[in-house]
């Protein structure tokens, strides 16, 4: 395959980092009055045991019934369905014993493994990469994203890091924060991807990361 160059807009590098910090995970108030992106929680759990059904009766115990019931109804949603049916609602709401998700992974090594499984950054891409992100994303969070590129820049490849930093902290825990950089990202990635595709060298930035 002759790829030219990858796109990155806010990846999820480290997935136990962004539930511990992603305000529109964690809530306006932790443990009380929960966030926008709570619902994302049923993806990661439900992605787990698609993919390692051994993990079931993990997450079976590590849920409560509306946890359960969480599950199962986000397993056919999409976000804006996830968001309406689980918005302010506390990730604890959803765990027994009122766990954090940072708690049930930390206690259990097989779901620990799996989420580190899934951590970026460990290989070399083979391709030029542009990366971009917002200072104040409240739910794919700046700094997991910074970490990616300078792991990547260690291992000798190109990438472009570019942050969304004149967004101020709109409404956090709401995932505002996330959407607005949305847009300027992606005209931003159209032009970057159509000079790779043209074949004009790749610019990098890995000597002053942002």
């Amino acid at each position: 395959m002759d790829l030219r160059g990858t796109y990155a807009g806010a990846p999820p590098a480290d997935l136990r980092k962004v539930m511990l910090t992603a305000p529109a995970i964690n809530g306006f108030v932790p443990g009380v009055i929960g966030g926008f992106a709570t619902g994302l929680l049923g993806y990661v759990l439900n992605g787990i045991v698609a993919n390692h059904p051994e993990t079931a009766p993990i997450i079976d115990a590590a849920t409560n019934p509306a946890g359960k019931q969480m599950m199962a109804e986000l397993a056919n949603t999409c976000i804006g369905e996830a968001v309406l049916r689980t918005m302010l609602r506390p990730a604890t709401w959803y765990t027994a014993g009122g766990r954090t998700p940072a708690q049930i992974i930390d206690s259990s090594p097989e779901l620990s493994a799996i989420i580190d499984e899934q951590r970026i950054g460990r290989r070399k891409p083979v391709a030029p990469v542009l990366i971009a992100a917002g200072t104040n994303d409240d739910v794919l969070t700046y700094p997991q994203v910074h970490q990616l590129a300078v792991d990547w820049c260690a291992q000798g490849a190109t990438v472009q890091l570019d942050k969304t930093a004149w967004l101020p902290p709109l409404f956090p825990s709401t995932a505002i924060g996330h959407l607005l950089a949305y847009l300027p990202a992606t005209f931003a990635a159209h032009d970057w991807l159509t000079q790779r595709l043209a074949g004009t060298p790749a610019p990098s930035n890995c000597a002053a990361l942002p």
